[in-house]
């Protein structure tokens, strides 16, 4: 039971952390922040309670669309995170933080409200989860809900005001941490539709063990991994030696 929990828990974790990193280094104000986690937190509950008596229909809408929905967030989050406005091209270590966290977005600059939403998707999957972790933990489904909203609004709202001092102290740009984390991220989120799918399906094929005719064999390709090892390392020292002849 507490491997169940456990699960809930770092799944709730990751959500959280991956949105409060982004959220903070917004331009949003603190304000905003509060404002912003409780709708994030409200959002989840209201998925848990919509959901709640259609399990079978969350479950096919993630089946159907998760890697579309993934592919499409990924490519979201990397070209915000490309986008780069004219204060970026100079340093900002001597700029103070107040001129440029400003509250709010200026004209030409409301897409990067999209940069930090968390996935729908990835909000549904964790309202799935609490409705699957329900009747296994001996909570009602509301109680289970409205405890995971409530712990991952703080979360977002702890981590993101976290992320504002810090930016803070270090006099750094911030809109330079926002687009670094969105690429990142959306990188990131690109790895994981990509590979994780394949991943899943080949662990419900059914493989045999990898037998080994003779030990020779396996000898035969390590001596042969180090060979070819010692070969590069002295293939780089003669080429070191002779361009110090050179010089």
């Amino acid at each position: 039971m507490l491997w169940l929990q456990g699960g809930l828990l770092i799944a709730t974790l990751i959500l959280g952390i991956k949105t409060g990193l982004i959220l903070g280094t917004s331009r949003l104000s603190r304000r905003w922040l509060i404002l912003v986690s409780g709708i994030f937190g409200i959002s989840l509950y209201c998925l848990v309670l919509a959901f709640g008596s259609h399990q079978q229909m969350l479950v096919a809408f993630l089946d159907r669309y998760t890697f579309v929905g993934s592919l499409l967030m990924a490519i979201l989050l990397i070209y915000l995170g490309l986008q780069q406005e004219p204060e970026q091209g100079c340093s900002s270590s001597g700029q103070p933080v107040e001129r440029a966290v400003k509250p709010g977005f200026r004209p030409g600059q409301w897409k990067f409200i999209l940069g930090f939403l968390p996935c729908p998707l990835c909000l549904a999957a964790l309202s799935f989860s609490v409705i699957l972790f329900s009747p296994m933990v001996g909570m009602s489904l509301s109680g289970l809900g409205r405890t995971i909203a409530l712990f991952f609004s703080a979360l977002v709202l702890v981590v993101s005001v976290a992320i504002r001092k810090i930016v803070q102290l270090i006099k750094f740009n911030p809109a330079a941490v926002f687009n670094m984390l969105l690429l990142f991220i959306g990188i990131l989120t690109l790895t994981f539709a990509l590979t994780v799918p394949n991943f899943v399906q080949s662990m419900d094929m059914p493989l045999t063990p990898l037998t080994i005719s003779s030990p020779y064999l396996v000898a035969l390709v390590l001596v042969g991994m180090a060979g070819l090892g010692l070969w590069g390392y002295i293939m780089h020292q003669v080429s070191y030696i002779k361009d110090g002849d050179k010089q």
